[in-house]
């Protein structure tokens, strides 16, 4: 158990350590009572249960959370956005304002 904690406590390390070029996929920032858990998500989804944490590194307290990214696509067209949330959202590209609730 002691092993899984301090496995746990270098990934949390390295990733935090990590810049925004050096993250493959998305970068995500959680923050929890004034601390910081940055990693990087495949996928923008998020599932966290009443009174639970968002990480194991955070206190189960409000939080915040942040995607970043770019958009690569090799084709033109239109694309569709869309969010579903039971908390406050907003989705901006270039800093532009999409959606939001």
């Amino acid at each position: 158990m002691l092993f899984r904690r301090l496995l746990c406590l270098l990934a949390a390390t390295v990733a935090t350590a990590l810049s925004a070029q050096d993250l493959p996929g998305l970068k995500v920032t959680f923050v929890a009572a004034g601390k910081t858990d940055v990693r990087s998500d495949r996928l923008l989804a998020l599932y966290v249960p009443a009174g639970q944490s968002p990480t194991p590194f955070l206190a189960a307290v409000p939080f915040t959370v942040k995607w970043e990214g770019d958009l690569q696509s090799p084709l033109r067209g239109t694309f569709k956005l869309g969010a579903e949330s039971s908390g406050k959202f907003k989705l901006s590209l270039n800093g532009q304002p999409l959606l939001g609730k």
